[in-house]
């Protein structure tokens, strides 16, 4: 739920809903979805707004999840301290960015 909380998987995923795009293709977890075979990985330099931008550690597990804005600006869930917000995109390492809009 957008207004009741969610991690950041979850939050990705209610926007997209909330966008009316179905996401009953899509894991549930920011790991699931990075493996995922559905989607197109993109670059930095194209990636668009509605892209999702996975992050994790040096090993390349992914652990972290958000929506690229644009602009070099993602929109995330930070936790309960924190909550949603808006960071640079390379304020973590970037593991890869998906473009699912256009496959699902």
């Amino acid at each position: 739920s957008l207004t009741s909380g969610c991690d950041c998987s979850g939050f990705c995923l209610a926007v997209y809903r909330a966008c009316g795009l179905d996401t009953s293709v899509l894991d549930r977890t920011s790991y699931g979805m990075a493996g995922q075979s559905i989607g197109r990985e993109v670059s930095v330099s194209e990636a668009q707004p509605g892209d999702l931008v996975f992050y994790g550690d040096a090993y390349g597990n992914v652990d972290h999840v958000a929506l690229y804005i644009g602009n070099g600006t993602i929109i995330h869930e930070s936790g309960y301290e924190y909550g949603c917000r808006q960071s640079n995109i390379h304020y973590r390492t970037i593991i890869k960015i998906k473009d699912f809009i256009d496959y699902i």
